[in-house]
């Protein structure tokens, strides 16, 4: 491990802006994870190090994408654990990403063999 690369301070505010921005108090993130509040403000105070698996479950219980998730296991000090998932367009069928192109375009009659599929992102 390379404790150079630690920055706690950055780590514990990062998790702090994420908490609020989700508006999830200490205390909710801490029943989230199984962690006391207190744990949580020792965790954004920078006063403790939190484990990588404590790391993982704040990032799943604030919705984080794994890039976003890297990031914070990155600024604890520990390497990526956590894997991008494929962008939807890399697997979509090529009839499918017609489809979407004809809706983008607005163009014309959508072929009847073509199924209906709206996505919000």
């Amino acid at each position: 491990m390379n404790f150079a690369s630690i920055n706690l301070p950055k780590f514990g505010s990062a998790v702090r802006d994420w908490r609020r921005l989700r508006r999830i108090s200490q205390e909710g993130l801490g029943e989230l994870i199984g962690q006391s509040q207190r744990h949580i403000s020792f965790i954004e105070n920078a006063r403790t190090r939190p484990s990588s698996m404590t790391i993982k479950r704040i990032v799943q219980a604030l919705g984080m994408s794994a890039r976003d998730g890297n990031r914070l296991l990155n600024l604890a000090g520990y390497a990526d654990e956590l894997e991008e998932i494929e962008s939807v367009s890399t697997k979509m069928p090529s009839e499918l990403l017609d489809f979407s192109s004809l809706l983008i375009r607005g163009g014309g009659r959508i072929p009847r063999q073509f199924p209906t599929c709206i996505a919000e992102r």
